[in-house]
């Protein structure tokens, strides 16, 4: 075995064994550090490692997320990772699969798992115990500031001639994911109550494909056509109007896992370096979360917004 093959872990067990040390404990910056796993979609991790291989899997390398180069999800896993390798931790990353963000909550409320690859509203902390369960960051996405576009198919021009809230309540079946609460609740009293559920994003795309239901509401992707294609469908938004979600949105941490502690306040730390860098404003950007093309676009619920940012 040539020396130069050989870890500084292995040099000091082997130099221990020389010894003749019993009991022999390496020290903590010799001992290989555990790895750290976050809750995500087959789909965003997929995304995440794609995006990261010309950077060799560095993340701390990213210094721009280019437009529509990541979905939101992927987005936050950038984000939040970056943030705490500034913030210090080292930890190599490792990635639980799940199908929605309900089931990545609740491994991360159980200790399971770090974190979640992707932003949360504080709605998210009603469930029974979850506040003593779940550290909660500041905002990353502001009140009213996550806004989505009606999404159907090309074809469906009853849905595209959609202009106001009363029309896009006549306008078909409109499907959201399961535990999306907060777009249900927006949906309703904006006077839509054709609406149905199901568990994945995914899923959502080819039901309306199928034709089992006639629109979404969905981010604008920061791309020239505002297209979404999926498994060979592809949606188009509604022309100049979209809704806003009256929600703040935030990275939440597990205080049941051993390392929960110490990985909040470096993910708090890492951040705050992040947003006086401009980083974080321009990755929301890059993936739609914040649109700039549909500034002029007409929101349909503007009025419950502005009455939600006052209350704020």
């Amino acid at each position: 075995m040539h020396i130069c093959n050989i870890s500084l872990c292995q040099i000091v067990v082997m130099i221990a064994t020389i010894c003749g040390v019993s009991g022999f404990i390496l020290p903590n910056n010799v001992r290989a550090e555990s790895a750290l796993t976050f809750a995500a979609g087959q789909h965003t991790i997929y995304e995440y490692r794609k995006f990261l291989k010309p950077y060799d899997g560095d993340v701390t390398l990213v210094e721009a997320i280019p437009n529509g180069a990541l979905n939101r999800c992927a987005m936050d896993l950038v984000i939040q990772i970056k943030a705490m390798r500034l913030g210090g931790i080292t930890a190599p990353i490792e990635f639980e699969p799940v199908p929605n963000a309900r089931r990545g909550t609740e491994l991360m409320a159980e200790g399971h798992v770090i974190g979640l690859a992707q932003q949360l509203n504080k709605d998210t902390l009603i469930v029974q115990g979850y506040d003593k369960k779940l550290y909660v960051r500041d905002a990353i996405t502001r009140f009213g500031e996550f806004q989505k576009g009606i999404y159907c198919l090309p074809h469906n021009l009853n849905v595209l001639a959609v202009t106001s809230s009363k029309e896009l309540a006549d306008a078909g079946t409109a499907i959201i994911g399961l535990h999306w609460n907060n777009d249900a609740k927006v949906l309703q009293d904006m006077g839509v109550r054709d609406i149905i559920r199901t568990p994945t994003y995914e899923s959502i795309i080819k039901m309306i494909g199928a034709g089992r239901a006639d629109w979404a509401p969905l981010e604008i992707p920061n791309t020239k056509d505002k297209a979404i294609t999926y498994d060979g469908v592809t949606l188009v938004p509604v022309p100049q109007i979209k809704l806003s979600l009256l929600e703040s949105r935030h990275y939440l941490v597990s205080k049941n896992h051993p390392r929960g502690r110490e990985v909040f306040h470096a993910l708090q730390s890492g951040l705050q370096k992040l947003q006086a860098q401009g980083f974080i404003r321009k990755a929301l950007v890059s993936c739609g979360v914040i649109n700039p093309d549909t500034r002029d676009w007409t929101i349909l619920n503007e009025a419950a917004m502005l009455a939600g940012e006052v209350s704020q």
